[in-house]
């Protein structure tokens, strides 16, 4: 009789996040997700599109990172108790190299593996619901060695950065963050954006879910290869979207920013 009382308690669902939960949760009436998942999973046809993601960003101007990236060998559980968020910044710059690394222990693609039809998949180091990587990265470089500043894509694939924009673009990422004196000191900031529809045709709205889920994991991968290196990181939850969006060049619809990351040589070594 007291539940009518207790805030904590609601009576019906009060919030878009409350309503999107209950629109997305699997029941075992949703007949139709379960049907779809299963035509994809047993369809060579589509199985060989969803395999091959399209390339990105066609024509612009490529620059491969190395494949031999400093490889540190620091027990796993002494990086992961190390891992601390950075708020200041040396300001000076991250190697090509380094950033090769963090790239691909976090996105790239680390295994090739064919299946029972015979089709390849280029797997990865984090997981991704049906293996379809609807989280595509961005990178904006402000002080990496060997790259000009400016906005990239990461292209797992061929483990290389595509270059969409020259720009020094620190005034728009402090402006979204309100992070003026960190972005200040940062070598790169990372942006993940979710292509909605890579993955919605198959798990409907339950794919936002697994989307953020996937961004979450790229992002630890990251965050324990930067400690790895010795480099400070901050993830990034709260900006401005549609100014991140804008500065990333997606819509915000089908495509949006979902979560970053900044990077940069620690001023404290010792941290």
């Amino acid at each position: 009789m007291f539940d009518r009382f207790n805030p904590y308690i609601k009576q019906a669902l009060e919030s878009p996040s409350e309503i999107y939960h209950e629109a997305s949760k699997l029941r075992e009436s949703d007949s139709v997700t379960a049907r779809t998942v299963w035509s994809v999973n047993t369809s060579p046809a589509i199985k060989q599109i969803i395999s091959r993601p399209a390339p990105l960003y066609q024509g612009f101007p490529s620059i491969k990172l190395p494949n031999q990236f400093t490889r540190v060998n620091r027990p796993l559980a002494e990086v992961m108790l190390s891992r601390r968020s950075a708020r200041v910044f040396s300001g000076e710059p991250i190697s090509i190299s380094d950033l090769s690394a963090l790239l691909f222990y976090s996105a790239g693609v680390t295994k090739k593996e064919i299946d029972s039809y015979g089709i390849e998949w280029g797997l990865r180091c984090a997981p991704s619901g049906g293996a379809l990587y609807p989280v595509d990265v961005f990178c904006i470089s402000i002080n990496v060695g060997d790259a000009e500043k400016g906005l990239y894509a990461y292209d797992p694939k061929e483990h290389c950065l595509k270059f969409l924009k020259q720009g020094l673009f620190t005034n728009q990422i402090a402006d979204a963050t309100y992070l003026t004196e960190t972005v200040k000191g940062a070598a790169v900031c990372i942006l993940m954006a979710i292509n909605f529809p890579r993955t919605k045709f198959k798990y409907g709205e339950r794919s936002y879910r697994f989307a953020l889920l996937e961004a979450g994991h790229i992002a630890q991968n990251m965050l324990l290869v930067a400690t790895s290196l010795g480099i400070g990181a901050l993830p990034l939850g709260g900006y401005v979207d549609d100014q991140i969006n804008a500065l990333v060049g997606v819509d915000g619809y089908e495509q949006a920013v979902v979560y970053g990351i900044l990077i940069g040589q620690l001023q404290d070594k010792s941290h």
